[in-house]
């Protein structure tokens, strides 16, 4: 036997139905039933109603004891005694009306309160505690079954505290814990509907046991006492069980402790045994690990963490974390058996890295958890890495940009010194610590990669000093990408996907070290140009955030160096155009330059055309070098030839370049004059021609009133009523005064009521100079003659004289 004990040595415990052969009730475990009424004399009725009063009364006072007890605070072993003797009054009772005075949920606290004093150094206090305690598990199935229940929350930890209760030393202990677990079994049995062959095979073992019939292994029934148990207690109960035999490892007593490892090998395959008290679990096993390590073989206790990381990995890694932020020798040895399996080693590891960047995959946290889940996952990562067992060894190999990455994101976290990363010591002190977090976290980055890719770790110690530095950290990471010169396309595509989902993330601060590495990527063509990638650069542009929408335009500059990219950034310009900043112009002058250069290559009419279709919308964009680079480069289109595409796309330009006469930038004016000349010539329009060829605007404008109608097909009126929303007053105003000259030529009185509507909703324009020319304007269409315009074609003039005939005749 365990500890030392040979069987002949160890106490003979009672036989569990000689009831008489031991001291206290001589009453039968299996027959709790009055005498029959036949068999015994029947008092007077005014002796018995006494009696039951007296009882009544008596038992009132226990209560009253009892209450008293659960609130104070200090408990000497006399108060204790005291308390227990109070309880065995009340639970002596040969009657329902004992149990009618207390409550279910009193009784649960009492269970509570007796439950640790099992585990007491004073034989008396377990025995009695012990005596209690059945006492109470035979009351339960009368008080459960009086209210119609059966709900007894302590169930689990009742069995699992018997359990171990019937292998101590003291026979009387022993004794009272075998009728408390018949009793137990009996009412959950009874719960669940069960038959009572179990509960027979349940008497026989707690008999043999106390006979000591098993000449194999007397503590065999430690494993089958909690088999049967499981049968009949629900998922929580089991859990509540294989936890209080946990917490049995605690014990001084050598059987007790074998008992308590017999329970938890029974129960550790169960998987109601690790529903809902993972953390409890996880909690104890770090608090205790130290002081029973040595009663429990490495095996079952990797079995331990094994079985709950089957099930609750993601759990077990937040609670162990936890638990220990700092990573003790204890949270330090947990992790290595979290880690040496192969197949739990890479779901550990992603675990920690999503911790580490602020995004535990537990939800519902706060942001002062995911801080402190951060912080531990920073000082965890060092320490596994130390003496890496070979199954994480083969997941960083496999893995090690995403830990590179993590390892640079926490870094600019610190470097940030967002709140709850450090302890709160004072804000010179919590800098100092932040700094040492980060050049303590730099080293780890170094030794992975020294370990894992040594050939592409670079010769410059200056980039770890720079990544070590808050000022200098930016110039760090762009050094230490350019450095990662060998990297393989399935690797890249691994980092470029890390850092698209990090961007993503509401930690702008990270956003802007994953887009400068993403910059940095696309500079050295690491990795393909897809939409996706654009997406990303668009959306990182909207950003009112200074620096990322500055790294998104340097990375849009990156894809435009490759003339091979112009067609996918030519549907985007608009929205880079309008989104673009008075600090962007130099880079802004770079992007369409080389967009330019890229443009000058197309010689075919069909590209040209296609170009010149995606440049037509940037002619309204609000920046004056987008505006002229769309115009200057829609004029060289036209002259790829005389296509009928380019000769629509020539005539839908007509309104917009018209209005653009009166832009605000110069030379935005010039290049309209000229791309109006190449278009009239394009349109054969000679006339046209003439008027752009003297600058006469207004002139030019009539032409499209009065002559110019196949300019109606291109929805003339439709562009210059889009044009009242421009943000240059200039435009806005030849907007106006282009539609008065519409509205006096036009003949239809739907586009003329159209144009009405439009001219009064400018009145309301905050410019004065707009609202004072919309208010002319509109004067002037009202003051037209209500009756149509005189007939000027030649067809209505006949149909005129036809209906003049035939009224006449």
């Amino acid at each position: 036997m365990d500890g030392g004990m040979s069987k002949e040595d160890s106490p003979r415990r009672p036989t569990f139905y000689a009831w008489e052969e031991t001291p206290g009730p001589s009453r039968r475990l299996a027959d709790e039933r009055p005498t029959p009424p036949e068999e015994k004399a029947a008092p007077p009725a005014s002796a018995t109603l006494v009696e039951e009063s007296e009882d009544l009364s008596v038992e009132a006072e226990a209560l009253s004891f009892v209450r008293a007890f659960l609130e104070t605070s200090e408990q000497d072993i006399a108060q204790k005694m005291t308390f227990l003797e109070q309880l065995g009054i009340i639970f002596e009772a040969k009657t329902v009306e004992g149990f009618r005075l207390f409550p279910s949920d009193l009784l649960i606290r009492v269970v509570e309160v007796l439950i640790p004093w099992t585990a007491s150094g004073n034989n008396l206090e377990r025995k009695t505690t012990a005596e209690t305690l059945a006492r109470i598990c035979s009351a339960v199935r009368v008080l459960c079954g009086y209210r119609a229940t059966t709900e007894f929350p302590v169930m689990g930890q009742l069995v699992g505290c018997l359990t171990l209760c019937h292998y101590d030393n003291e026979r009387m202990v022993a004794y009272w814990a075998a009728r408390g677990l018949h009793h137990l079994y009996s009412f959950a049995a009874r719960c669940r509907g069960k038959s009572t062959a179990e509960q027979e095979l349940l008497a026989r073992v707690l008999r043999r046991e106390g006979d000591g019939e098993d000449e194999e292994d007397p503590l065999e029934s430690a494993m089958i006492i909690p088999t049967l148990f499981k049968e009949v207690l629900s998922p929580a109960e089991v859990s509540d069980l294989y936890l209080t035999a946990l917490h049995g490892l605690q014990e001084t007593s050598a059987q007790k402790i074998h008992a308590a490892v017999c329970v938890e090998k029974a129960l550790r395959a169960d998987p109601a045994a690790s529903l809902g008290k993972v953390r409890e679990v996880v909690i104890f096993l770090h608090g205790h690990l130290d002081s029973f390590q040595d009663r429990l073989a490495h095996e079952d206790l990797n079995g331990i963490l094994h079985t709950l990381k089957e099930r609750h990995l993601s759990e077990v890694v937040h609670t162990l974390l936890s638990c220990s932020p700092l990573c003790d020798s204890s949270a330090a040895t947990l992790w290595g058996m979290l880690v040496s399996r192969s197949c739990h080693a890479e779901e550990v590891l992603h675990h920690l890295l999503a911790c580490l960047q602020g995004q535990p995959q537990e939800p519902l946290l706060s942001e002062e958890e995911i801080a402190t889940l951060r912080l531990a996952a920073a000082h965890v990562l060092p320490r596994i890495l130390e003496q890496p067992p070979l199954s994480l060894r083969l997941v960083l190999q496999a893995q090690w940009e995403a830990a590179c990455l993590s390892l640079v994101f926490w870094v600019s976290h610190l470097h940030r010194g967002a709140p709850g990363t450090t302890p709160s010591h004072g804000p010179e002190r919590a800098e100092d610590e932040s700094e040492r977090l980060a050049r303590s976290s730099v080293g780890t980055l170094r030794r992975l990669l020294e370990e894992f890719r040594p050939e592409e770790l670079p010769n410059d110690d200056t980039i770890w000093e720079r990544l070590g530095s808050a000022d200098t950290f930016h110039q760090g990471v762009t050094r230490l990408f350019r450095a990662l010169h060998s990297l393989s396309s399935e690797e890249l595509q691994h980092v470029a996907a890390h850092v698209m989902c990090s961007l993503r993330g509401p930690d702008e601060h990270q956003a802007v070290t994953a887009m400068n590495i993403f910059k940095e990527l696309l500079r050295r063509a690491f990795i393909p140009i897809t939409q996706e990638v654009l997406r990303h650069l668009m959306a990182q542009l909207r950003s009112p955030n200074e620096d990322l929408h500055s790294l998104a335009l340097d990375g849009l500059l990156a894809v435009a160096d490759k003339p091979e990219q112009v067609w996918k950034l030519l549907p985007l310009l608009l929205e880079v155009a309008n989104n673009l900043q008075e600090s962007d112009l130099p880079n802004t002058r770079r992007l369409f330059s080389q967009l330019q250069r890229s443009l000058e290559d197309i010689s075919s009419p069909a590209l040209a055309a296609d170009a010149a279709g995606h440049l037509l919308p940037l002619f309204n964009a609000e920046c004056y070098v987008a505006r002229n680079f769309a115009i200057h480069n829609f004029r060289a289109m036209l002259g790829r030839g005389a296509t009928r595409a380019l000769r629509d796309l020539a005539l839908r330009s007509l309104a917009p370049l018209l209005l653009h006469l009166h832009d605000e930038s110069s030379i935005v004016v010039e290049a309209c004059w000229q791309t109006l000349s190449t278009a009239a010539i394009l349109l054969g329009h000679r006339k046209l021609h003439r008027l752009v060829l003297i600058r006469d605007k207004w002139s030019t404008c009539r032409i499209f009133g009065k002559r110019f109608r196949k300019v109606a097909a291109c929805s003339f009126q439709e562009q210059i009523l889009d044009h009242l929303r421009s943000p240059q007053v200039s435009v806005r105003e030849a907007a106006i005064r282009i539609l008065g000259l519409l509205g006096e030529e036009t003949r239809d009185r739907r586009k003329l009521e159209v144009i009405n509507r439009a001219l009064r909703g400018m009145r309301s324009d905050e410019q004065e100079s707009i609202r004072s020319c919309a208010v002319l304007a509109t004067y002037a269409l009202e003051a037209l003659p209500d009756e149509d315009p005189p007939a000027r074609s030649l067809r209505e003039r006949l149909r005129r004289l036809c209906g003049a005939c035939c009224s006449s005749a």
